[in-house]
């Protein structure tokens, strides 16, 4: 467990932008270490499973021990983690650390205990250096927190467009799927850039001009805005997913 949280600190992120986690793997049999492997240690983009398991012939991944500081993954664009875990033969998986991504969290413990693999936990104290680590990452997976401030909650708009400001928690990165904001009852249409404050004490974001409209279409009507602040925040842990 110590070694592949070591490891995890030569983790190489990719040039995009955006955090990404930095993860350490061990492969072991009977407590010998047989592999090891951190994000991008092949190439950008490249798992610490994934680096570790090519690192062993088929004989001798088939019944090994993998520690890894975070959940497998299950989603990708080549063979997802938990499933390679899987194809090479691993018999038990220990954990540091789930994905913080609430969409992907706790699915590839699942898939592996589907397939009759044992799962187990780093101690404590390690998961919450693993989180440390990790810290950047867990607030962008968690979504940005945008709450609106201005206009209040249950005010009626009578002119429009209006400026909508509010607050975040995490400044969205390039290539961040960020149209605004949505309702049952009504949608919000940016007219002008949303603007985010790089200060990160006050954490301010404002639309400058934003147009209400029904449901259906555009209205010249007063909309009422109710509860937005609640539905903006659940709709912002959203949109971090890709387009």
């Amino acid at each position: 467990m110590e070694l592949a949280v070591r490891l995890a600190e030569k983790s190489a992120p990719e040039n995009d932008g955006r955090p990404h986690p930095s993860v350490g793997a061990v492969n072991t049999r009977d407590e010998y270490v047989l592999a090891t492997g951190f994000r991008g240690e092949k190439h950008p983009g490249t798992h610490a499973e994934e680096a570790a398991l090519a690192k062993l012939s088929g004989a001798q991944a088939i019944g090994t021990t993998v520690y890894t500081t975070l959940e497998p993954c299950t989603k990708r664009g080549q063979m997802a983690c938990a499933h390679r875990l899987i194809d090479k033969g691993a018999s038990r998986v220990c954990i540091g650390m789930l994905d913080p991504n609430p969409d992907i969290r706790g699915g590839g413990e699942w898939i592996l205990e589907t397939q009759r693999i044992s799962i187990g936990k780093f101690d404590p104290d390690l998961v919450l250096q693993i989180r440390a680590q990790n810290s950047e990452f867990i607030s962008y997976m968690l979504g940005l927190g945008v709450t609106i401030s201005s206009p209040a909650d249950g005010a009626t708009i009578e002119g429009e467009p209006i400026s909508v400001r509010g607050t975040y928690r995490v400044r969205p990165r390039p290539g961040d799927n960020v149209v605004l904001f949505g309702r049952a009852d009504a949608t919000y249409f940016p007219q002008a850039p949303i603007v985010w404050s790089r200060d990160p004490q006050d954490r301010m974001w404002e639309c400058p001009r934003v147009w209400l409209a029904s449901r259906d279409k555009p209205t010249q009507h007063g909309i009422v805005v109710a509860r937005v602040s609640e539905d903006l925040s659940v709709l912002a842990s959203k949109l971090h997913q890709s387009p």
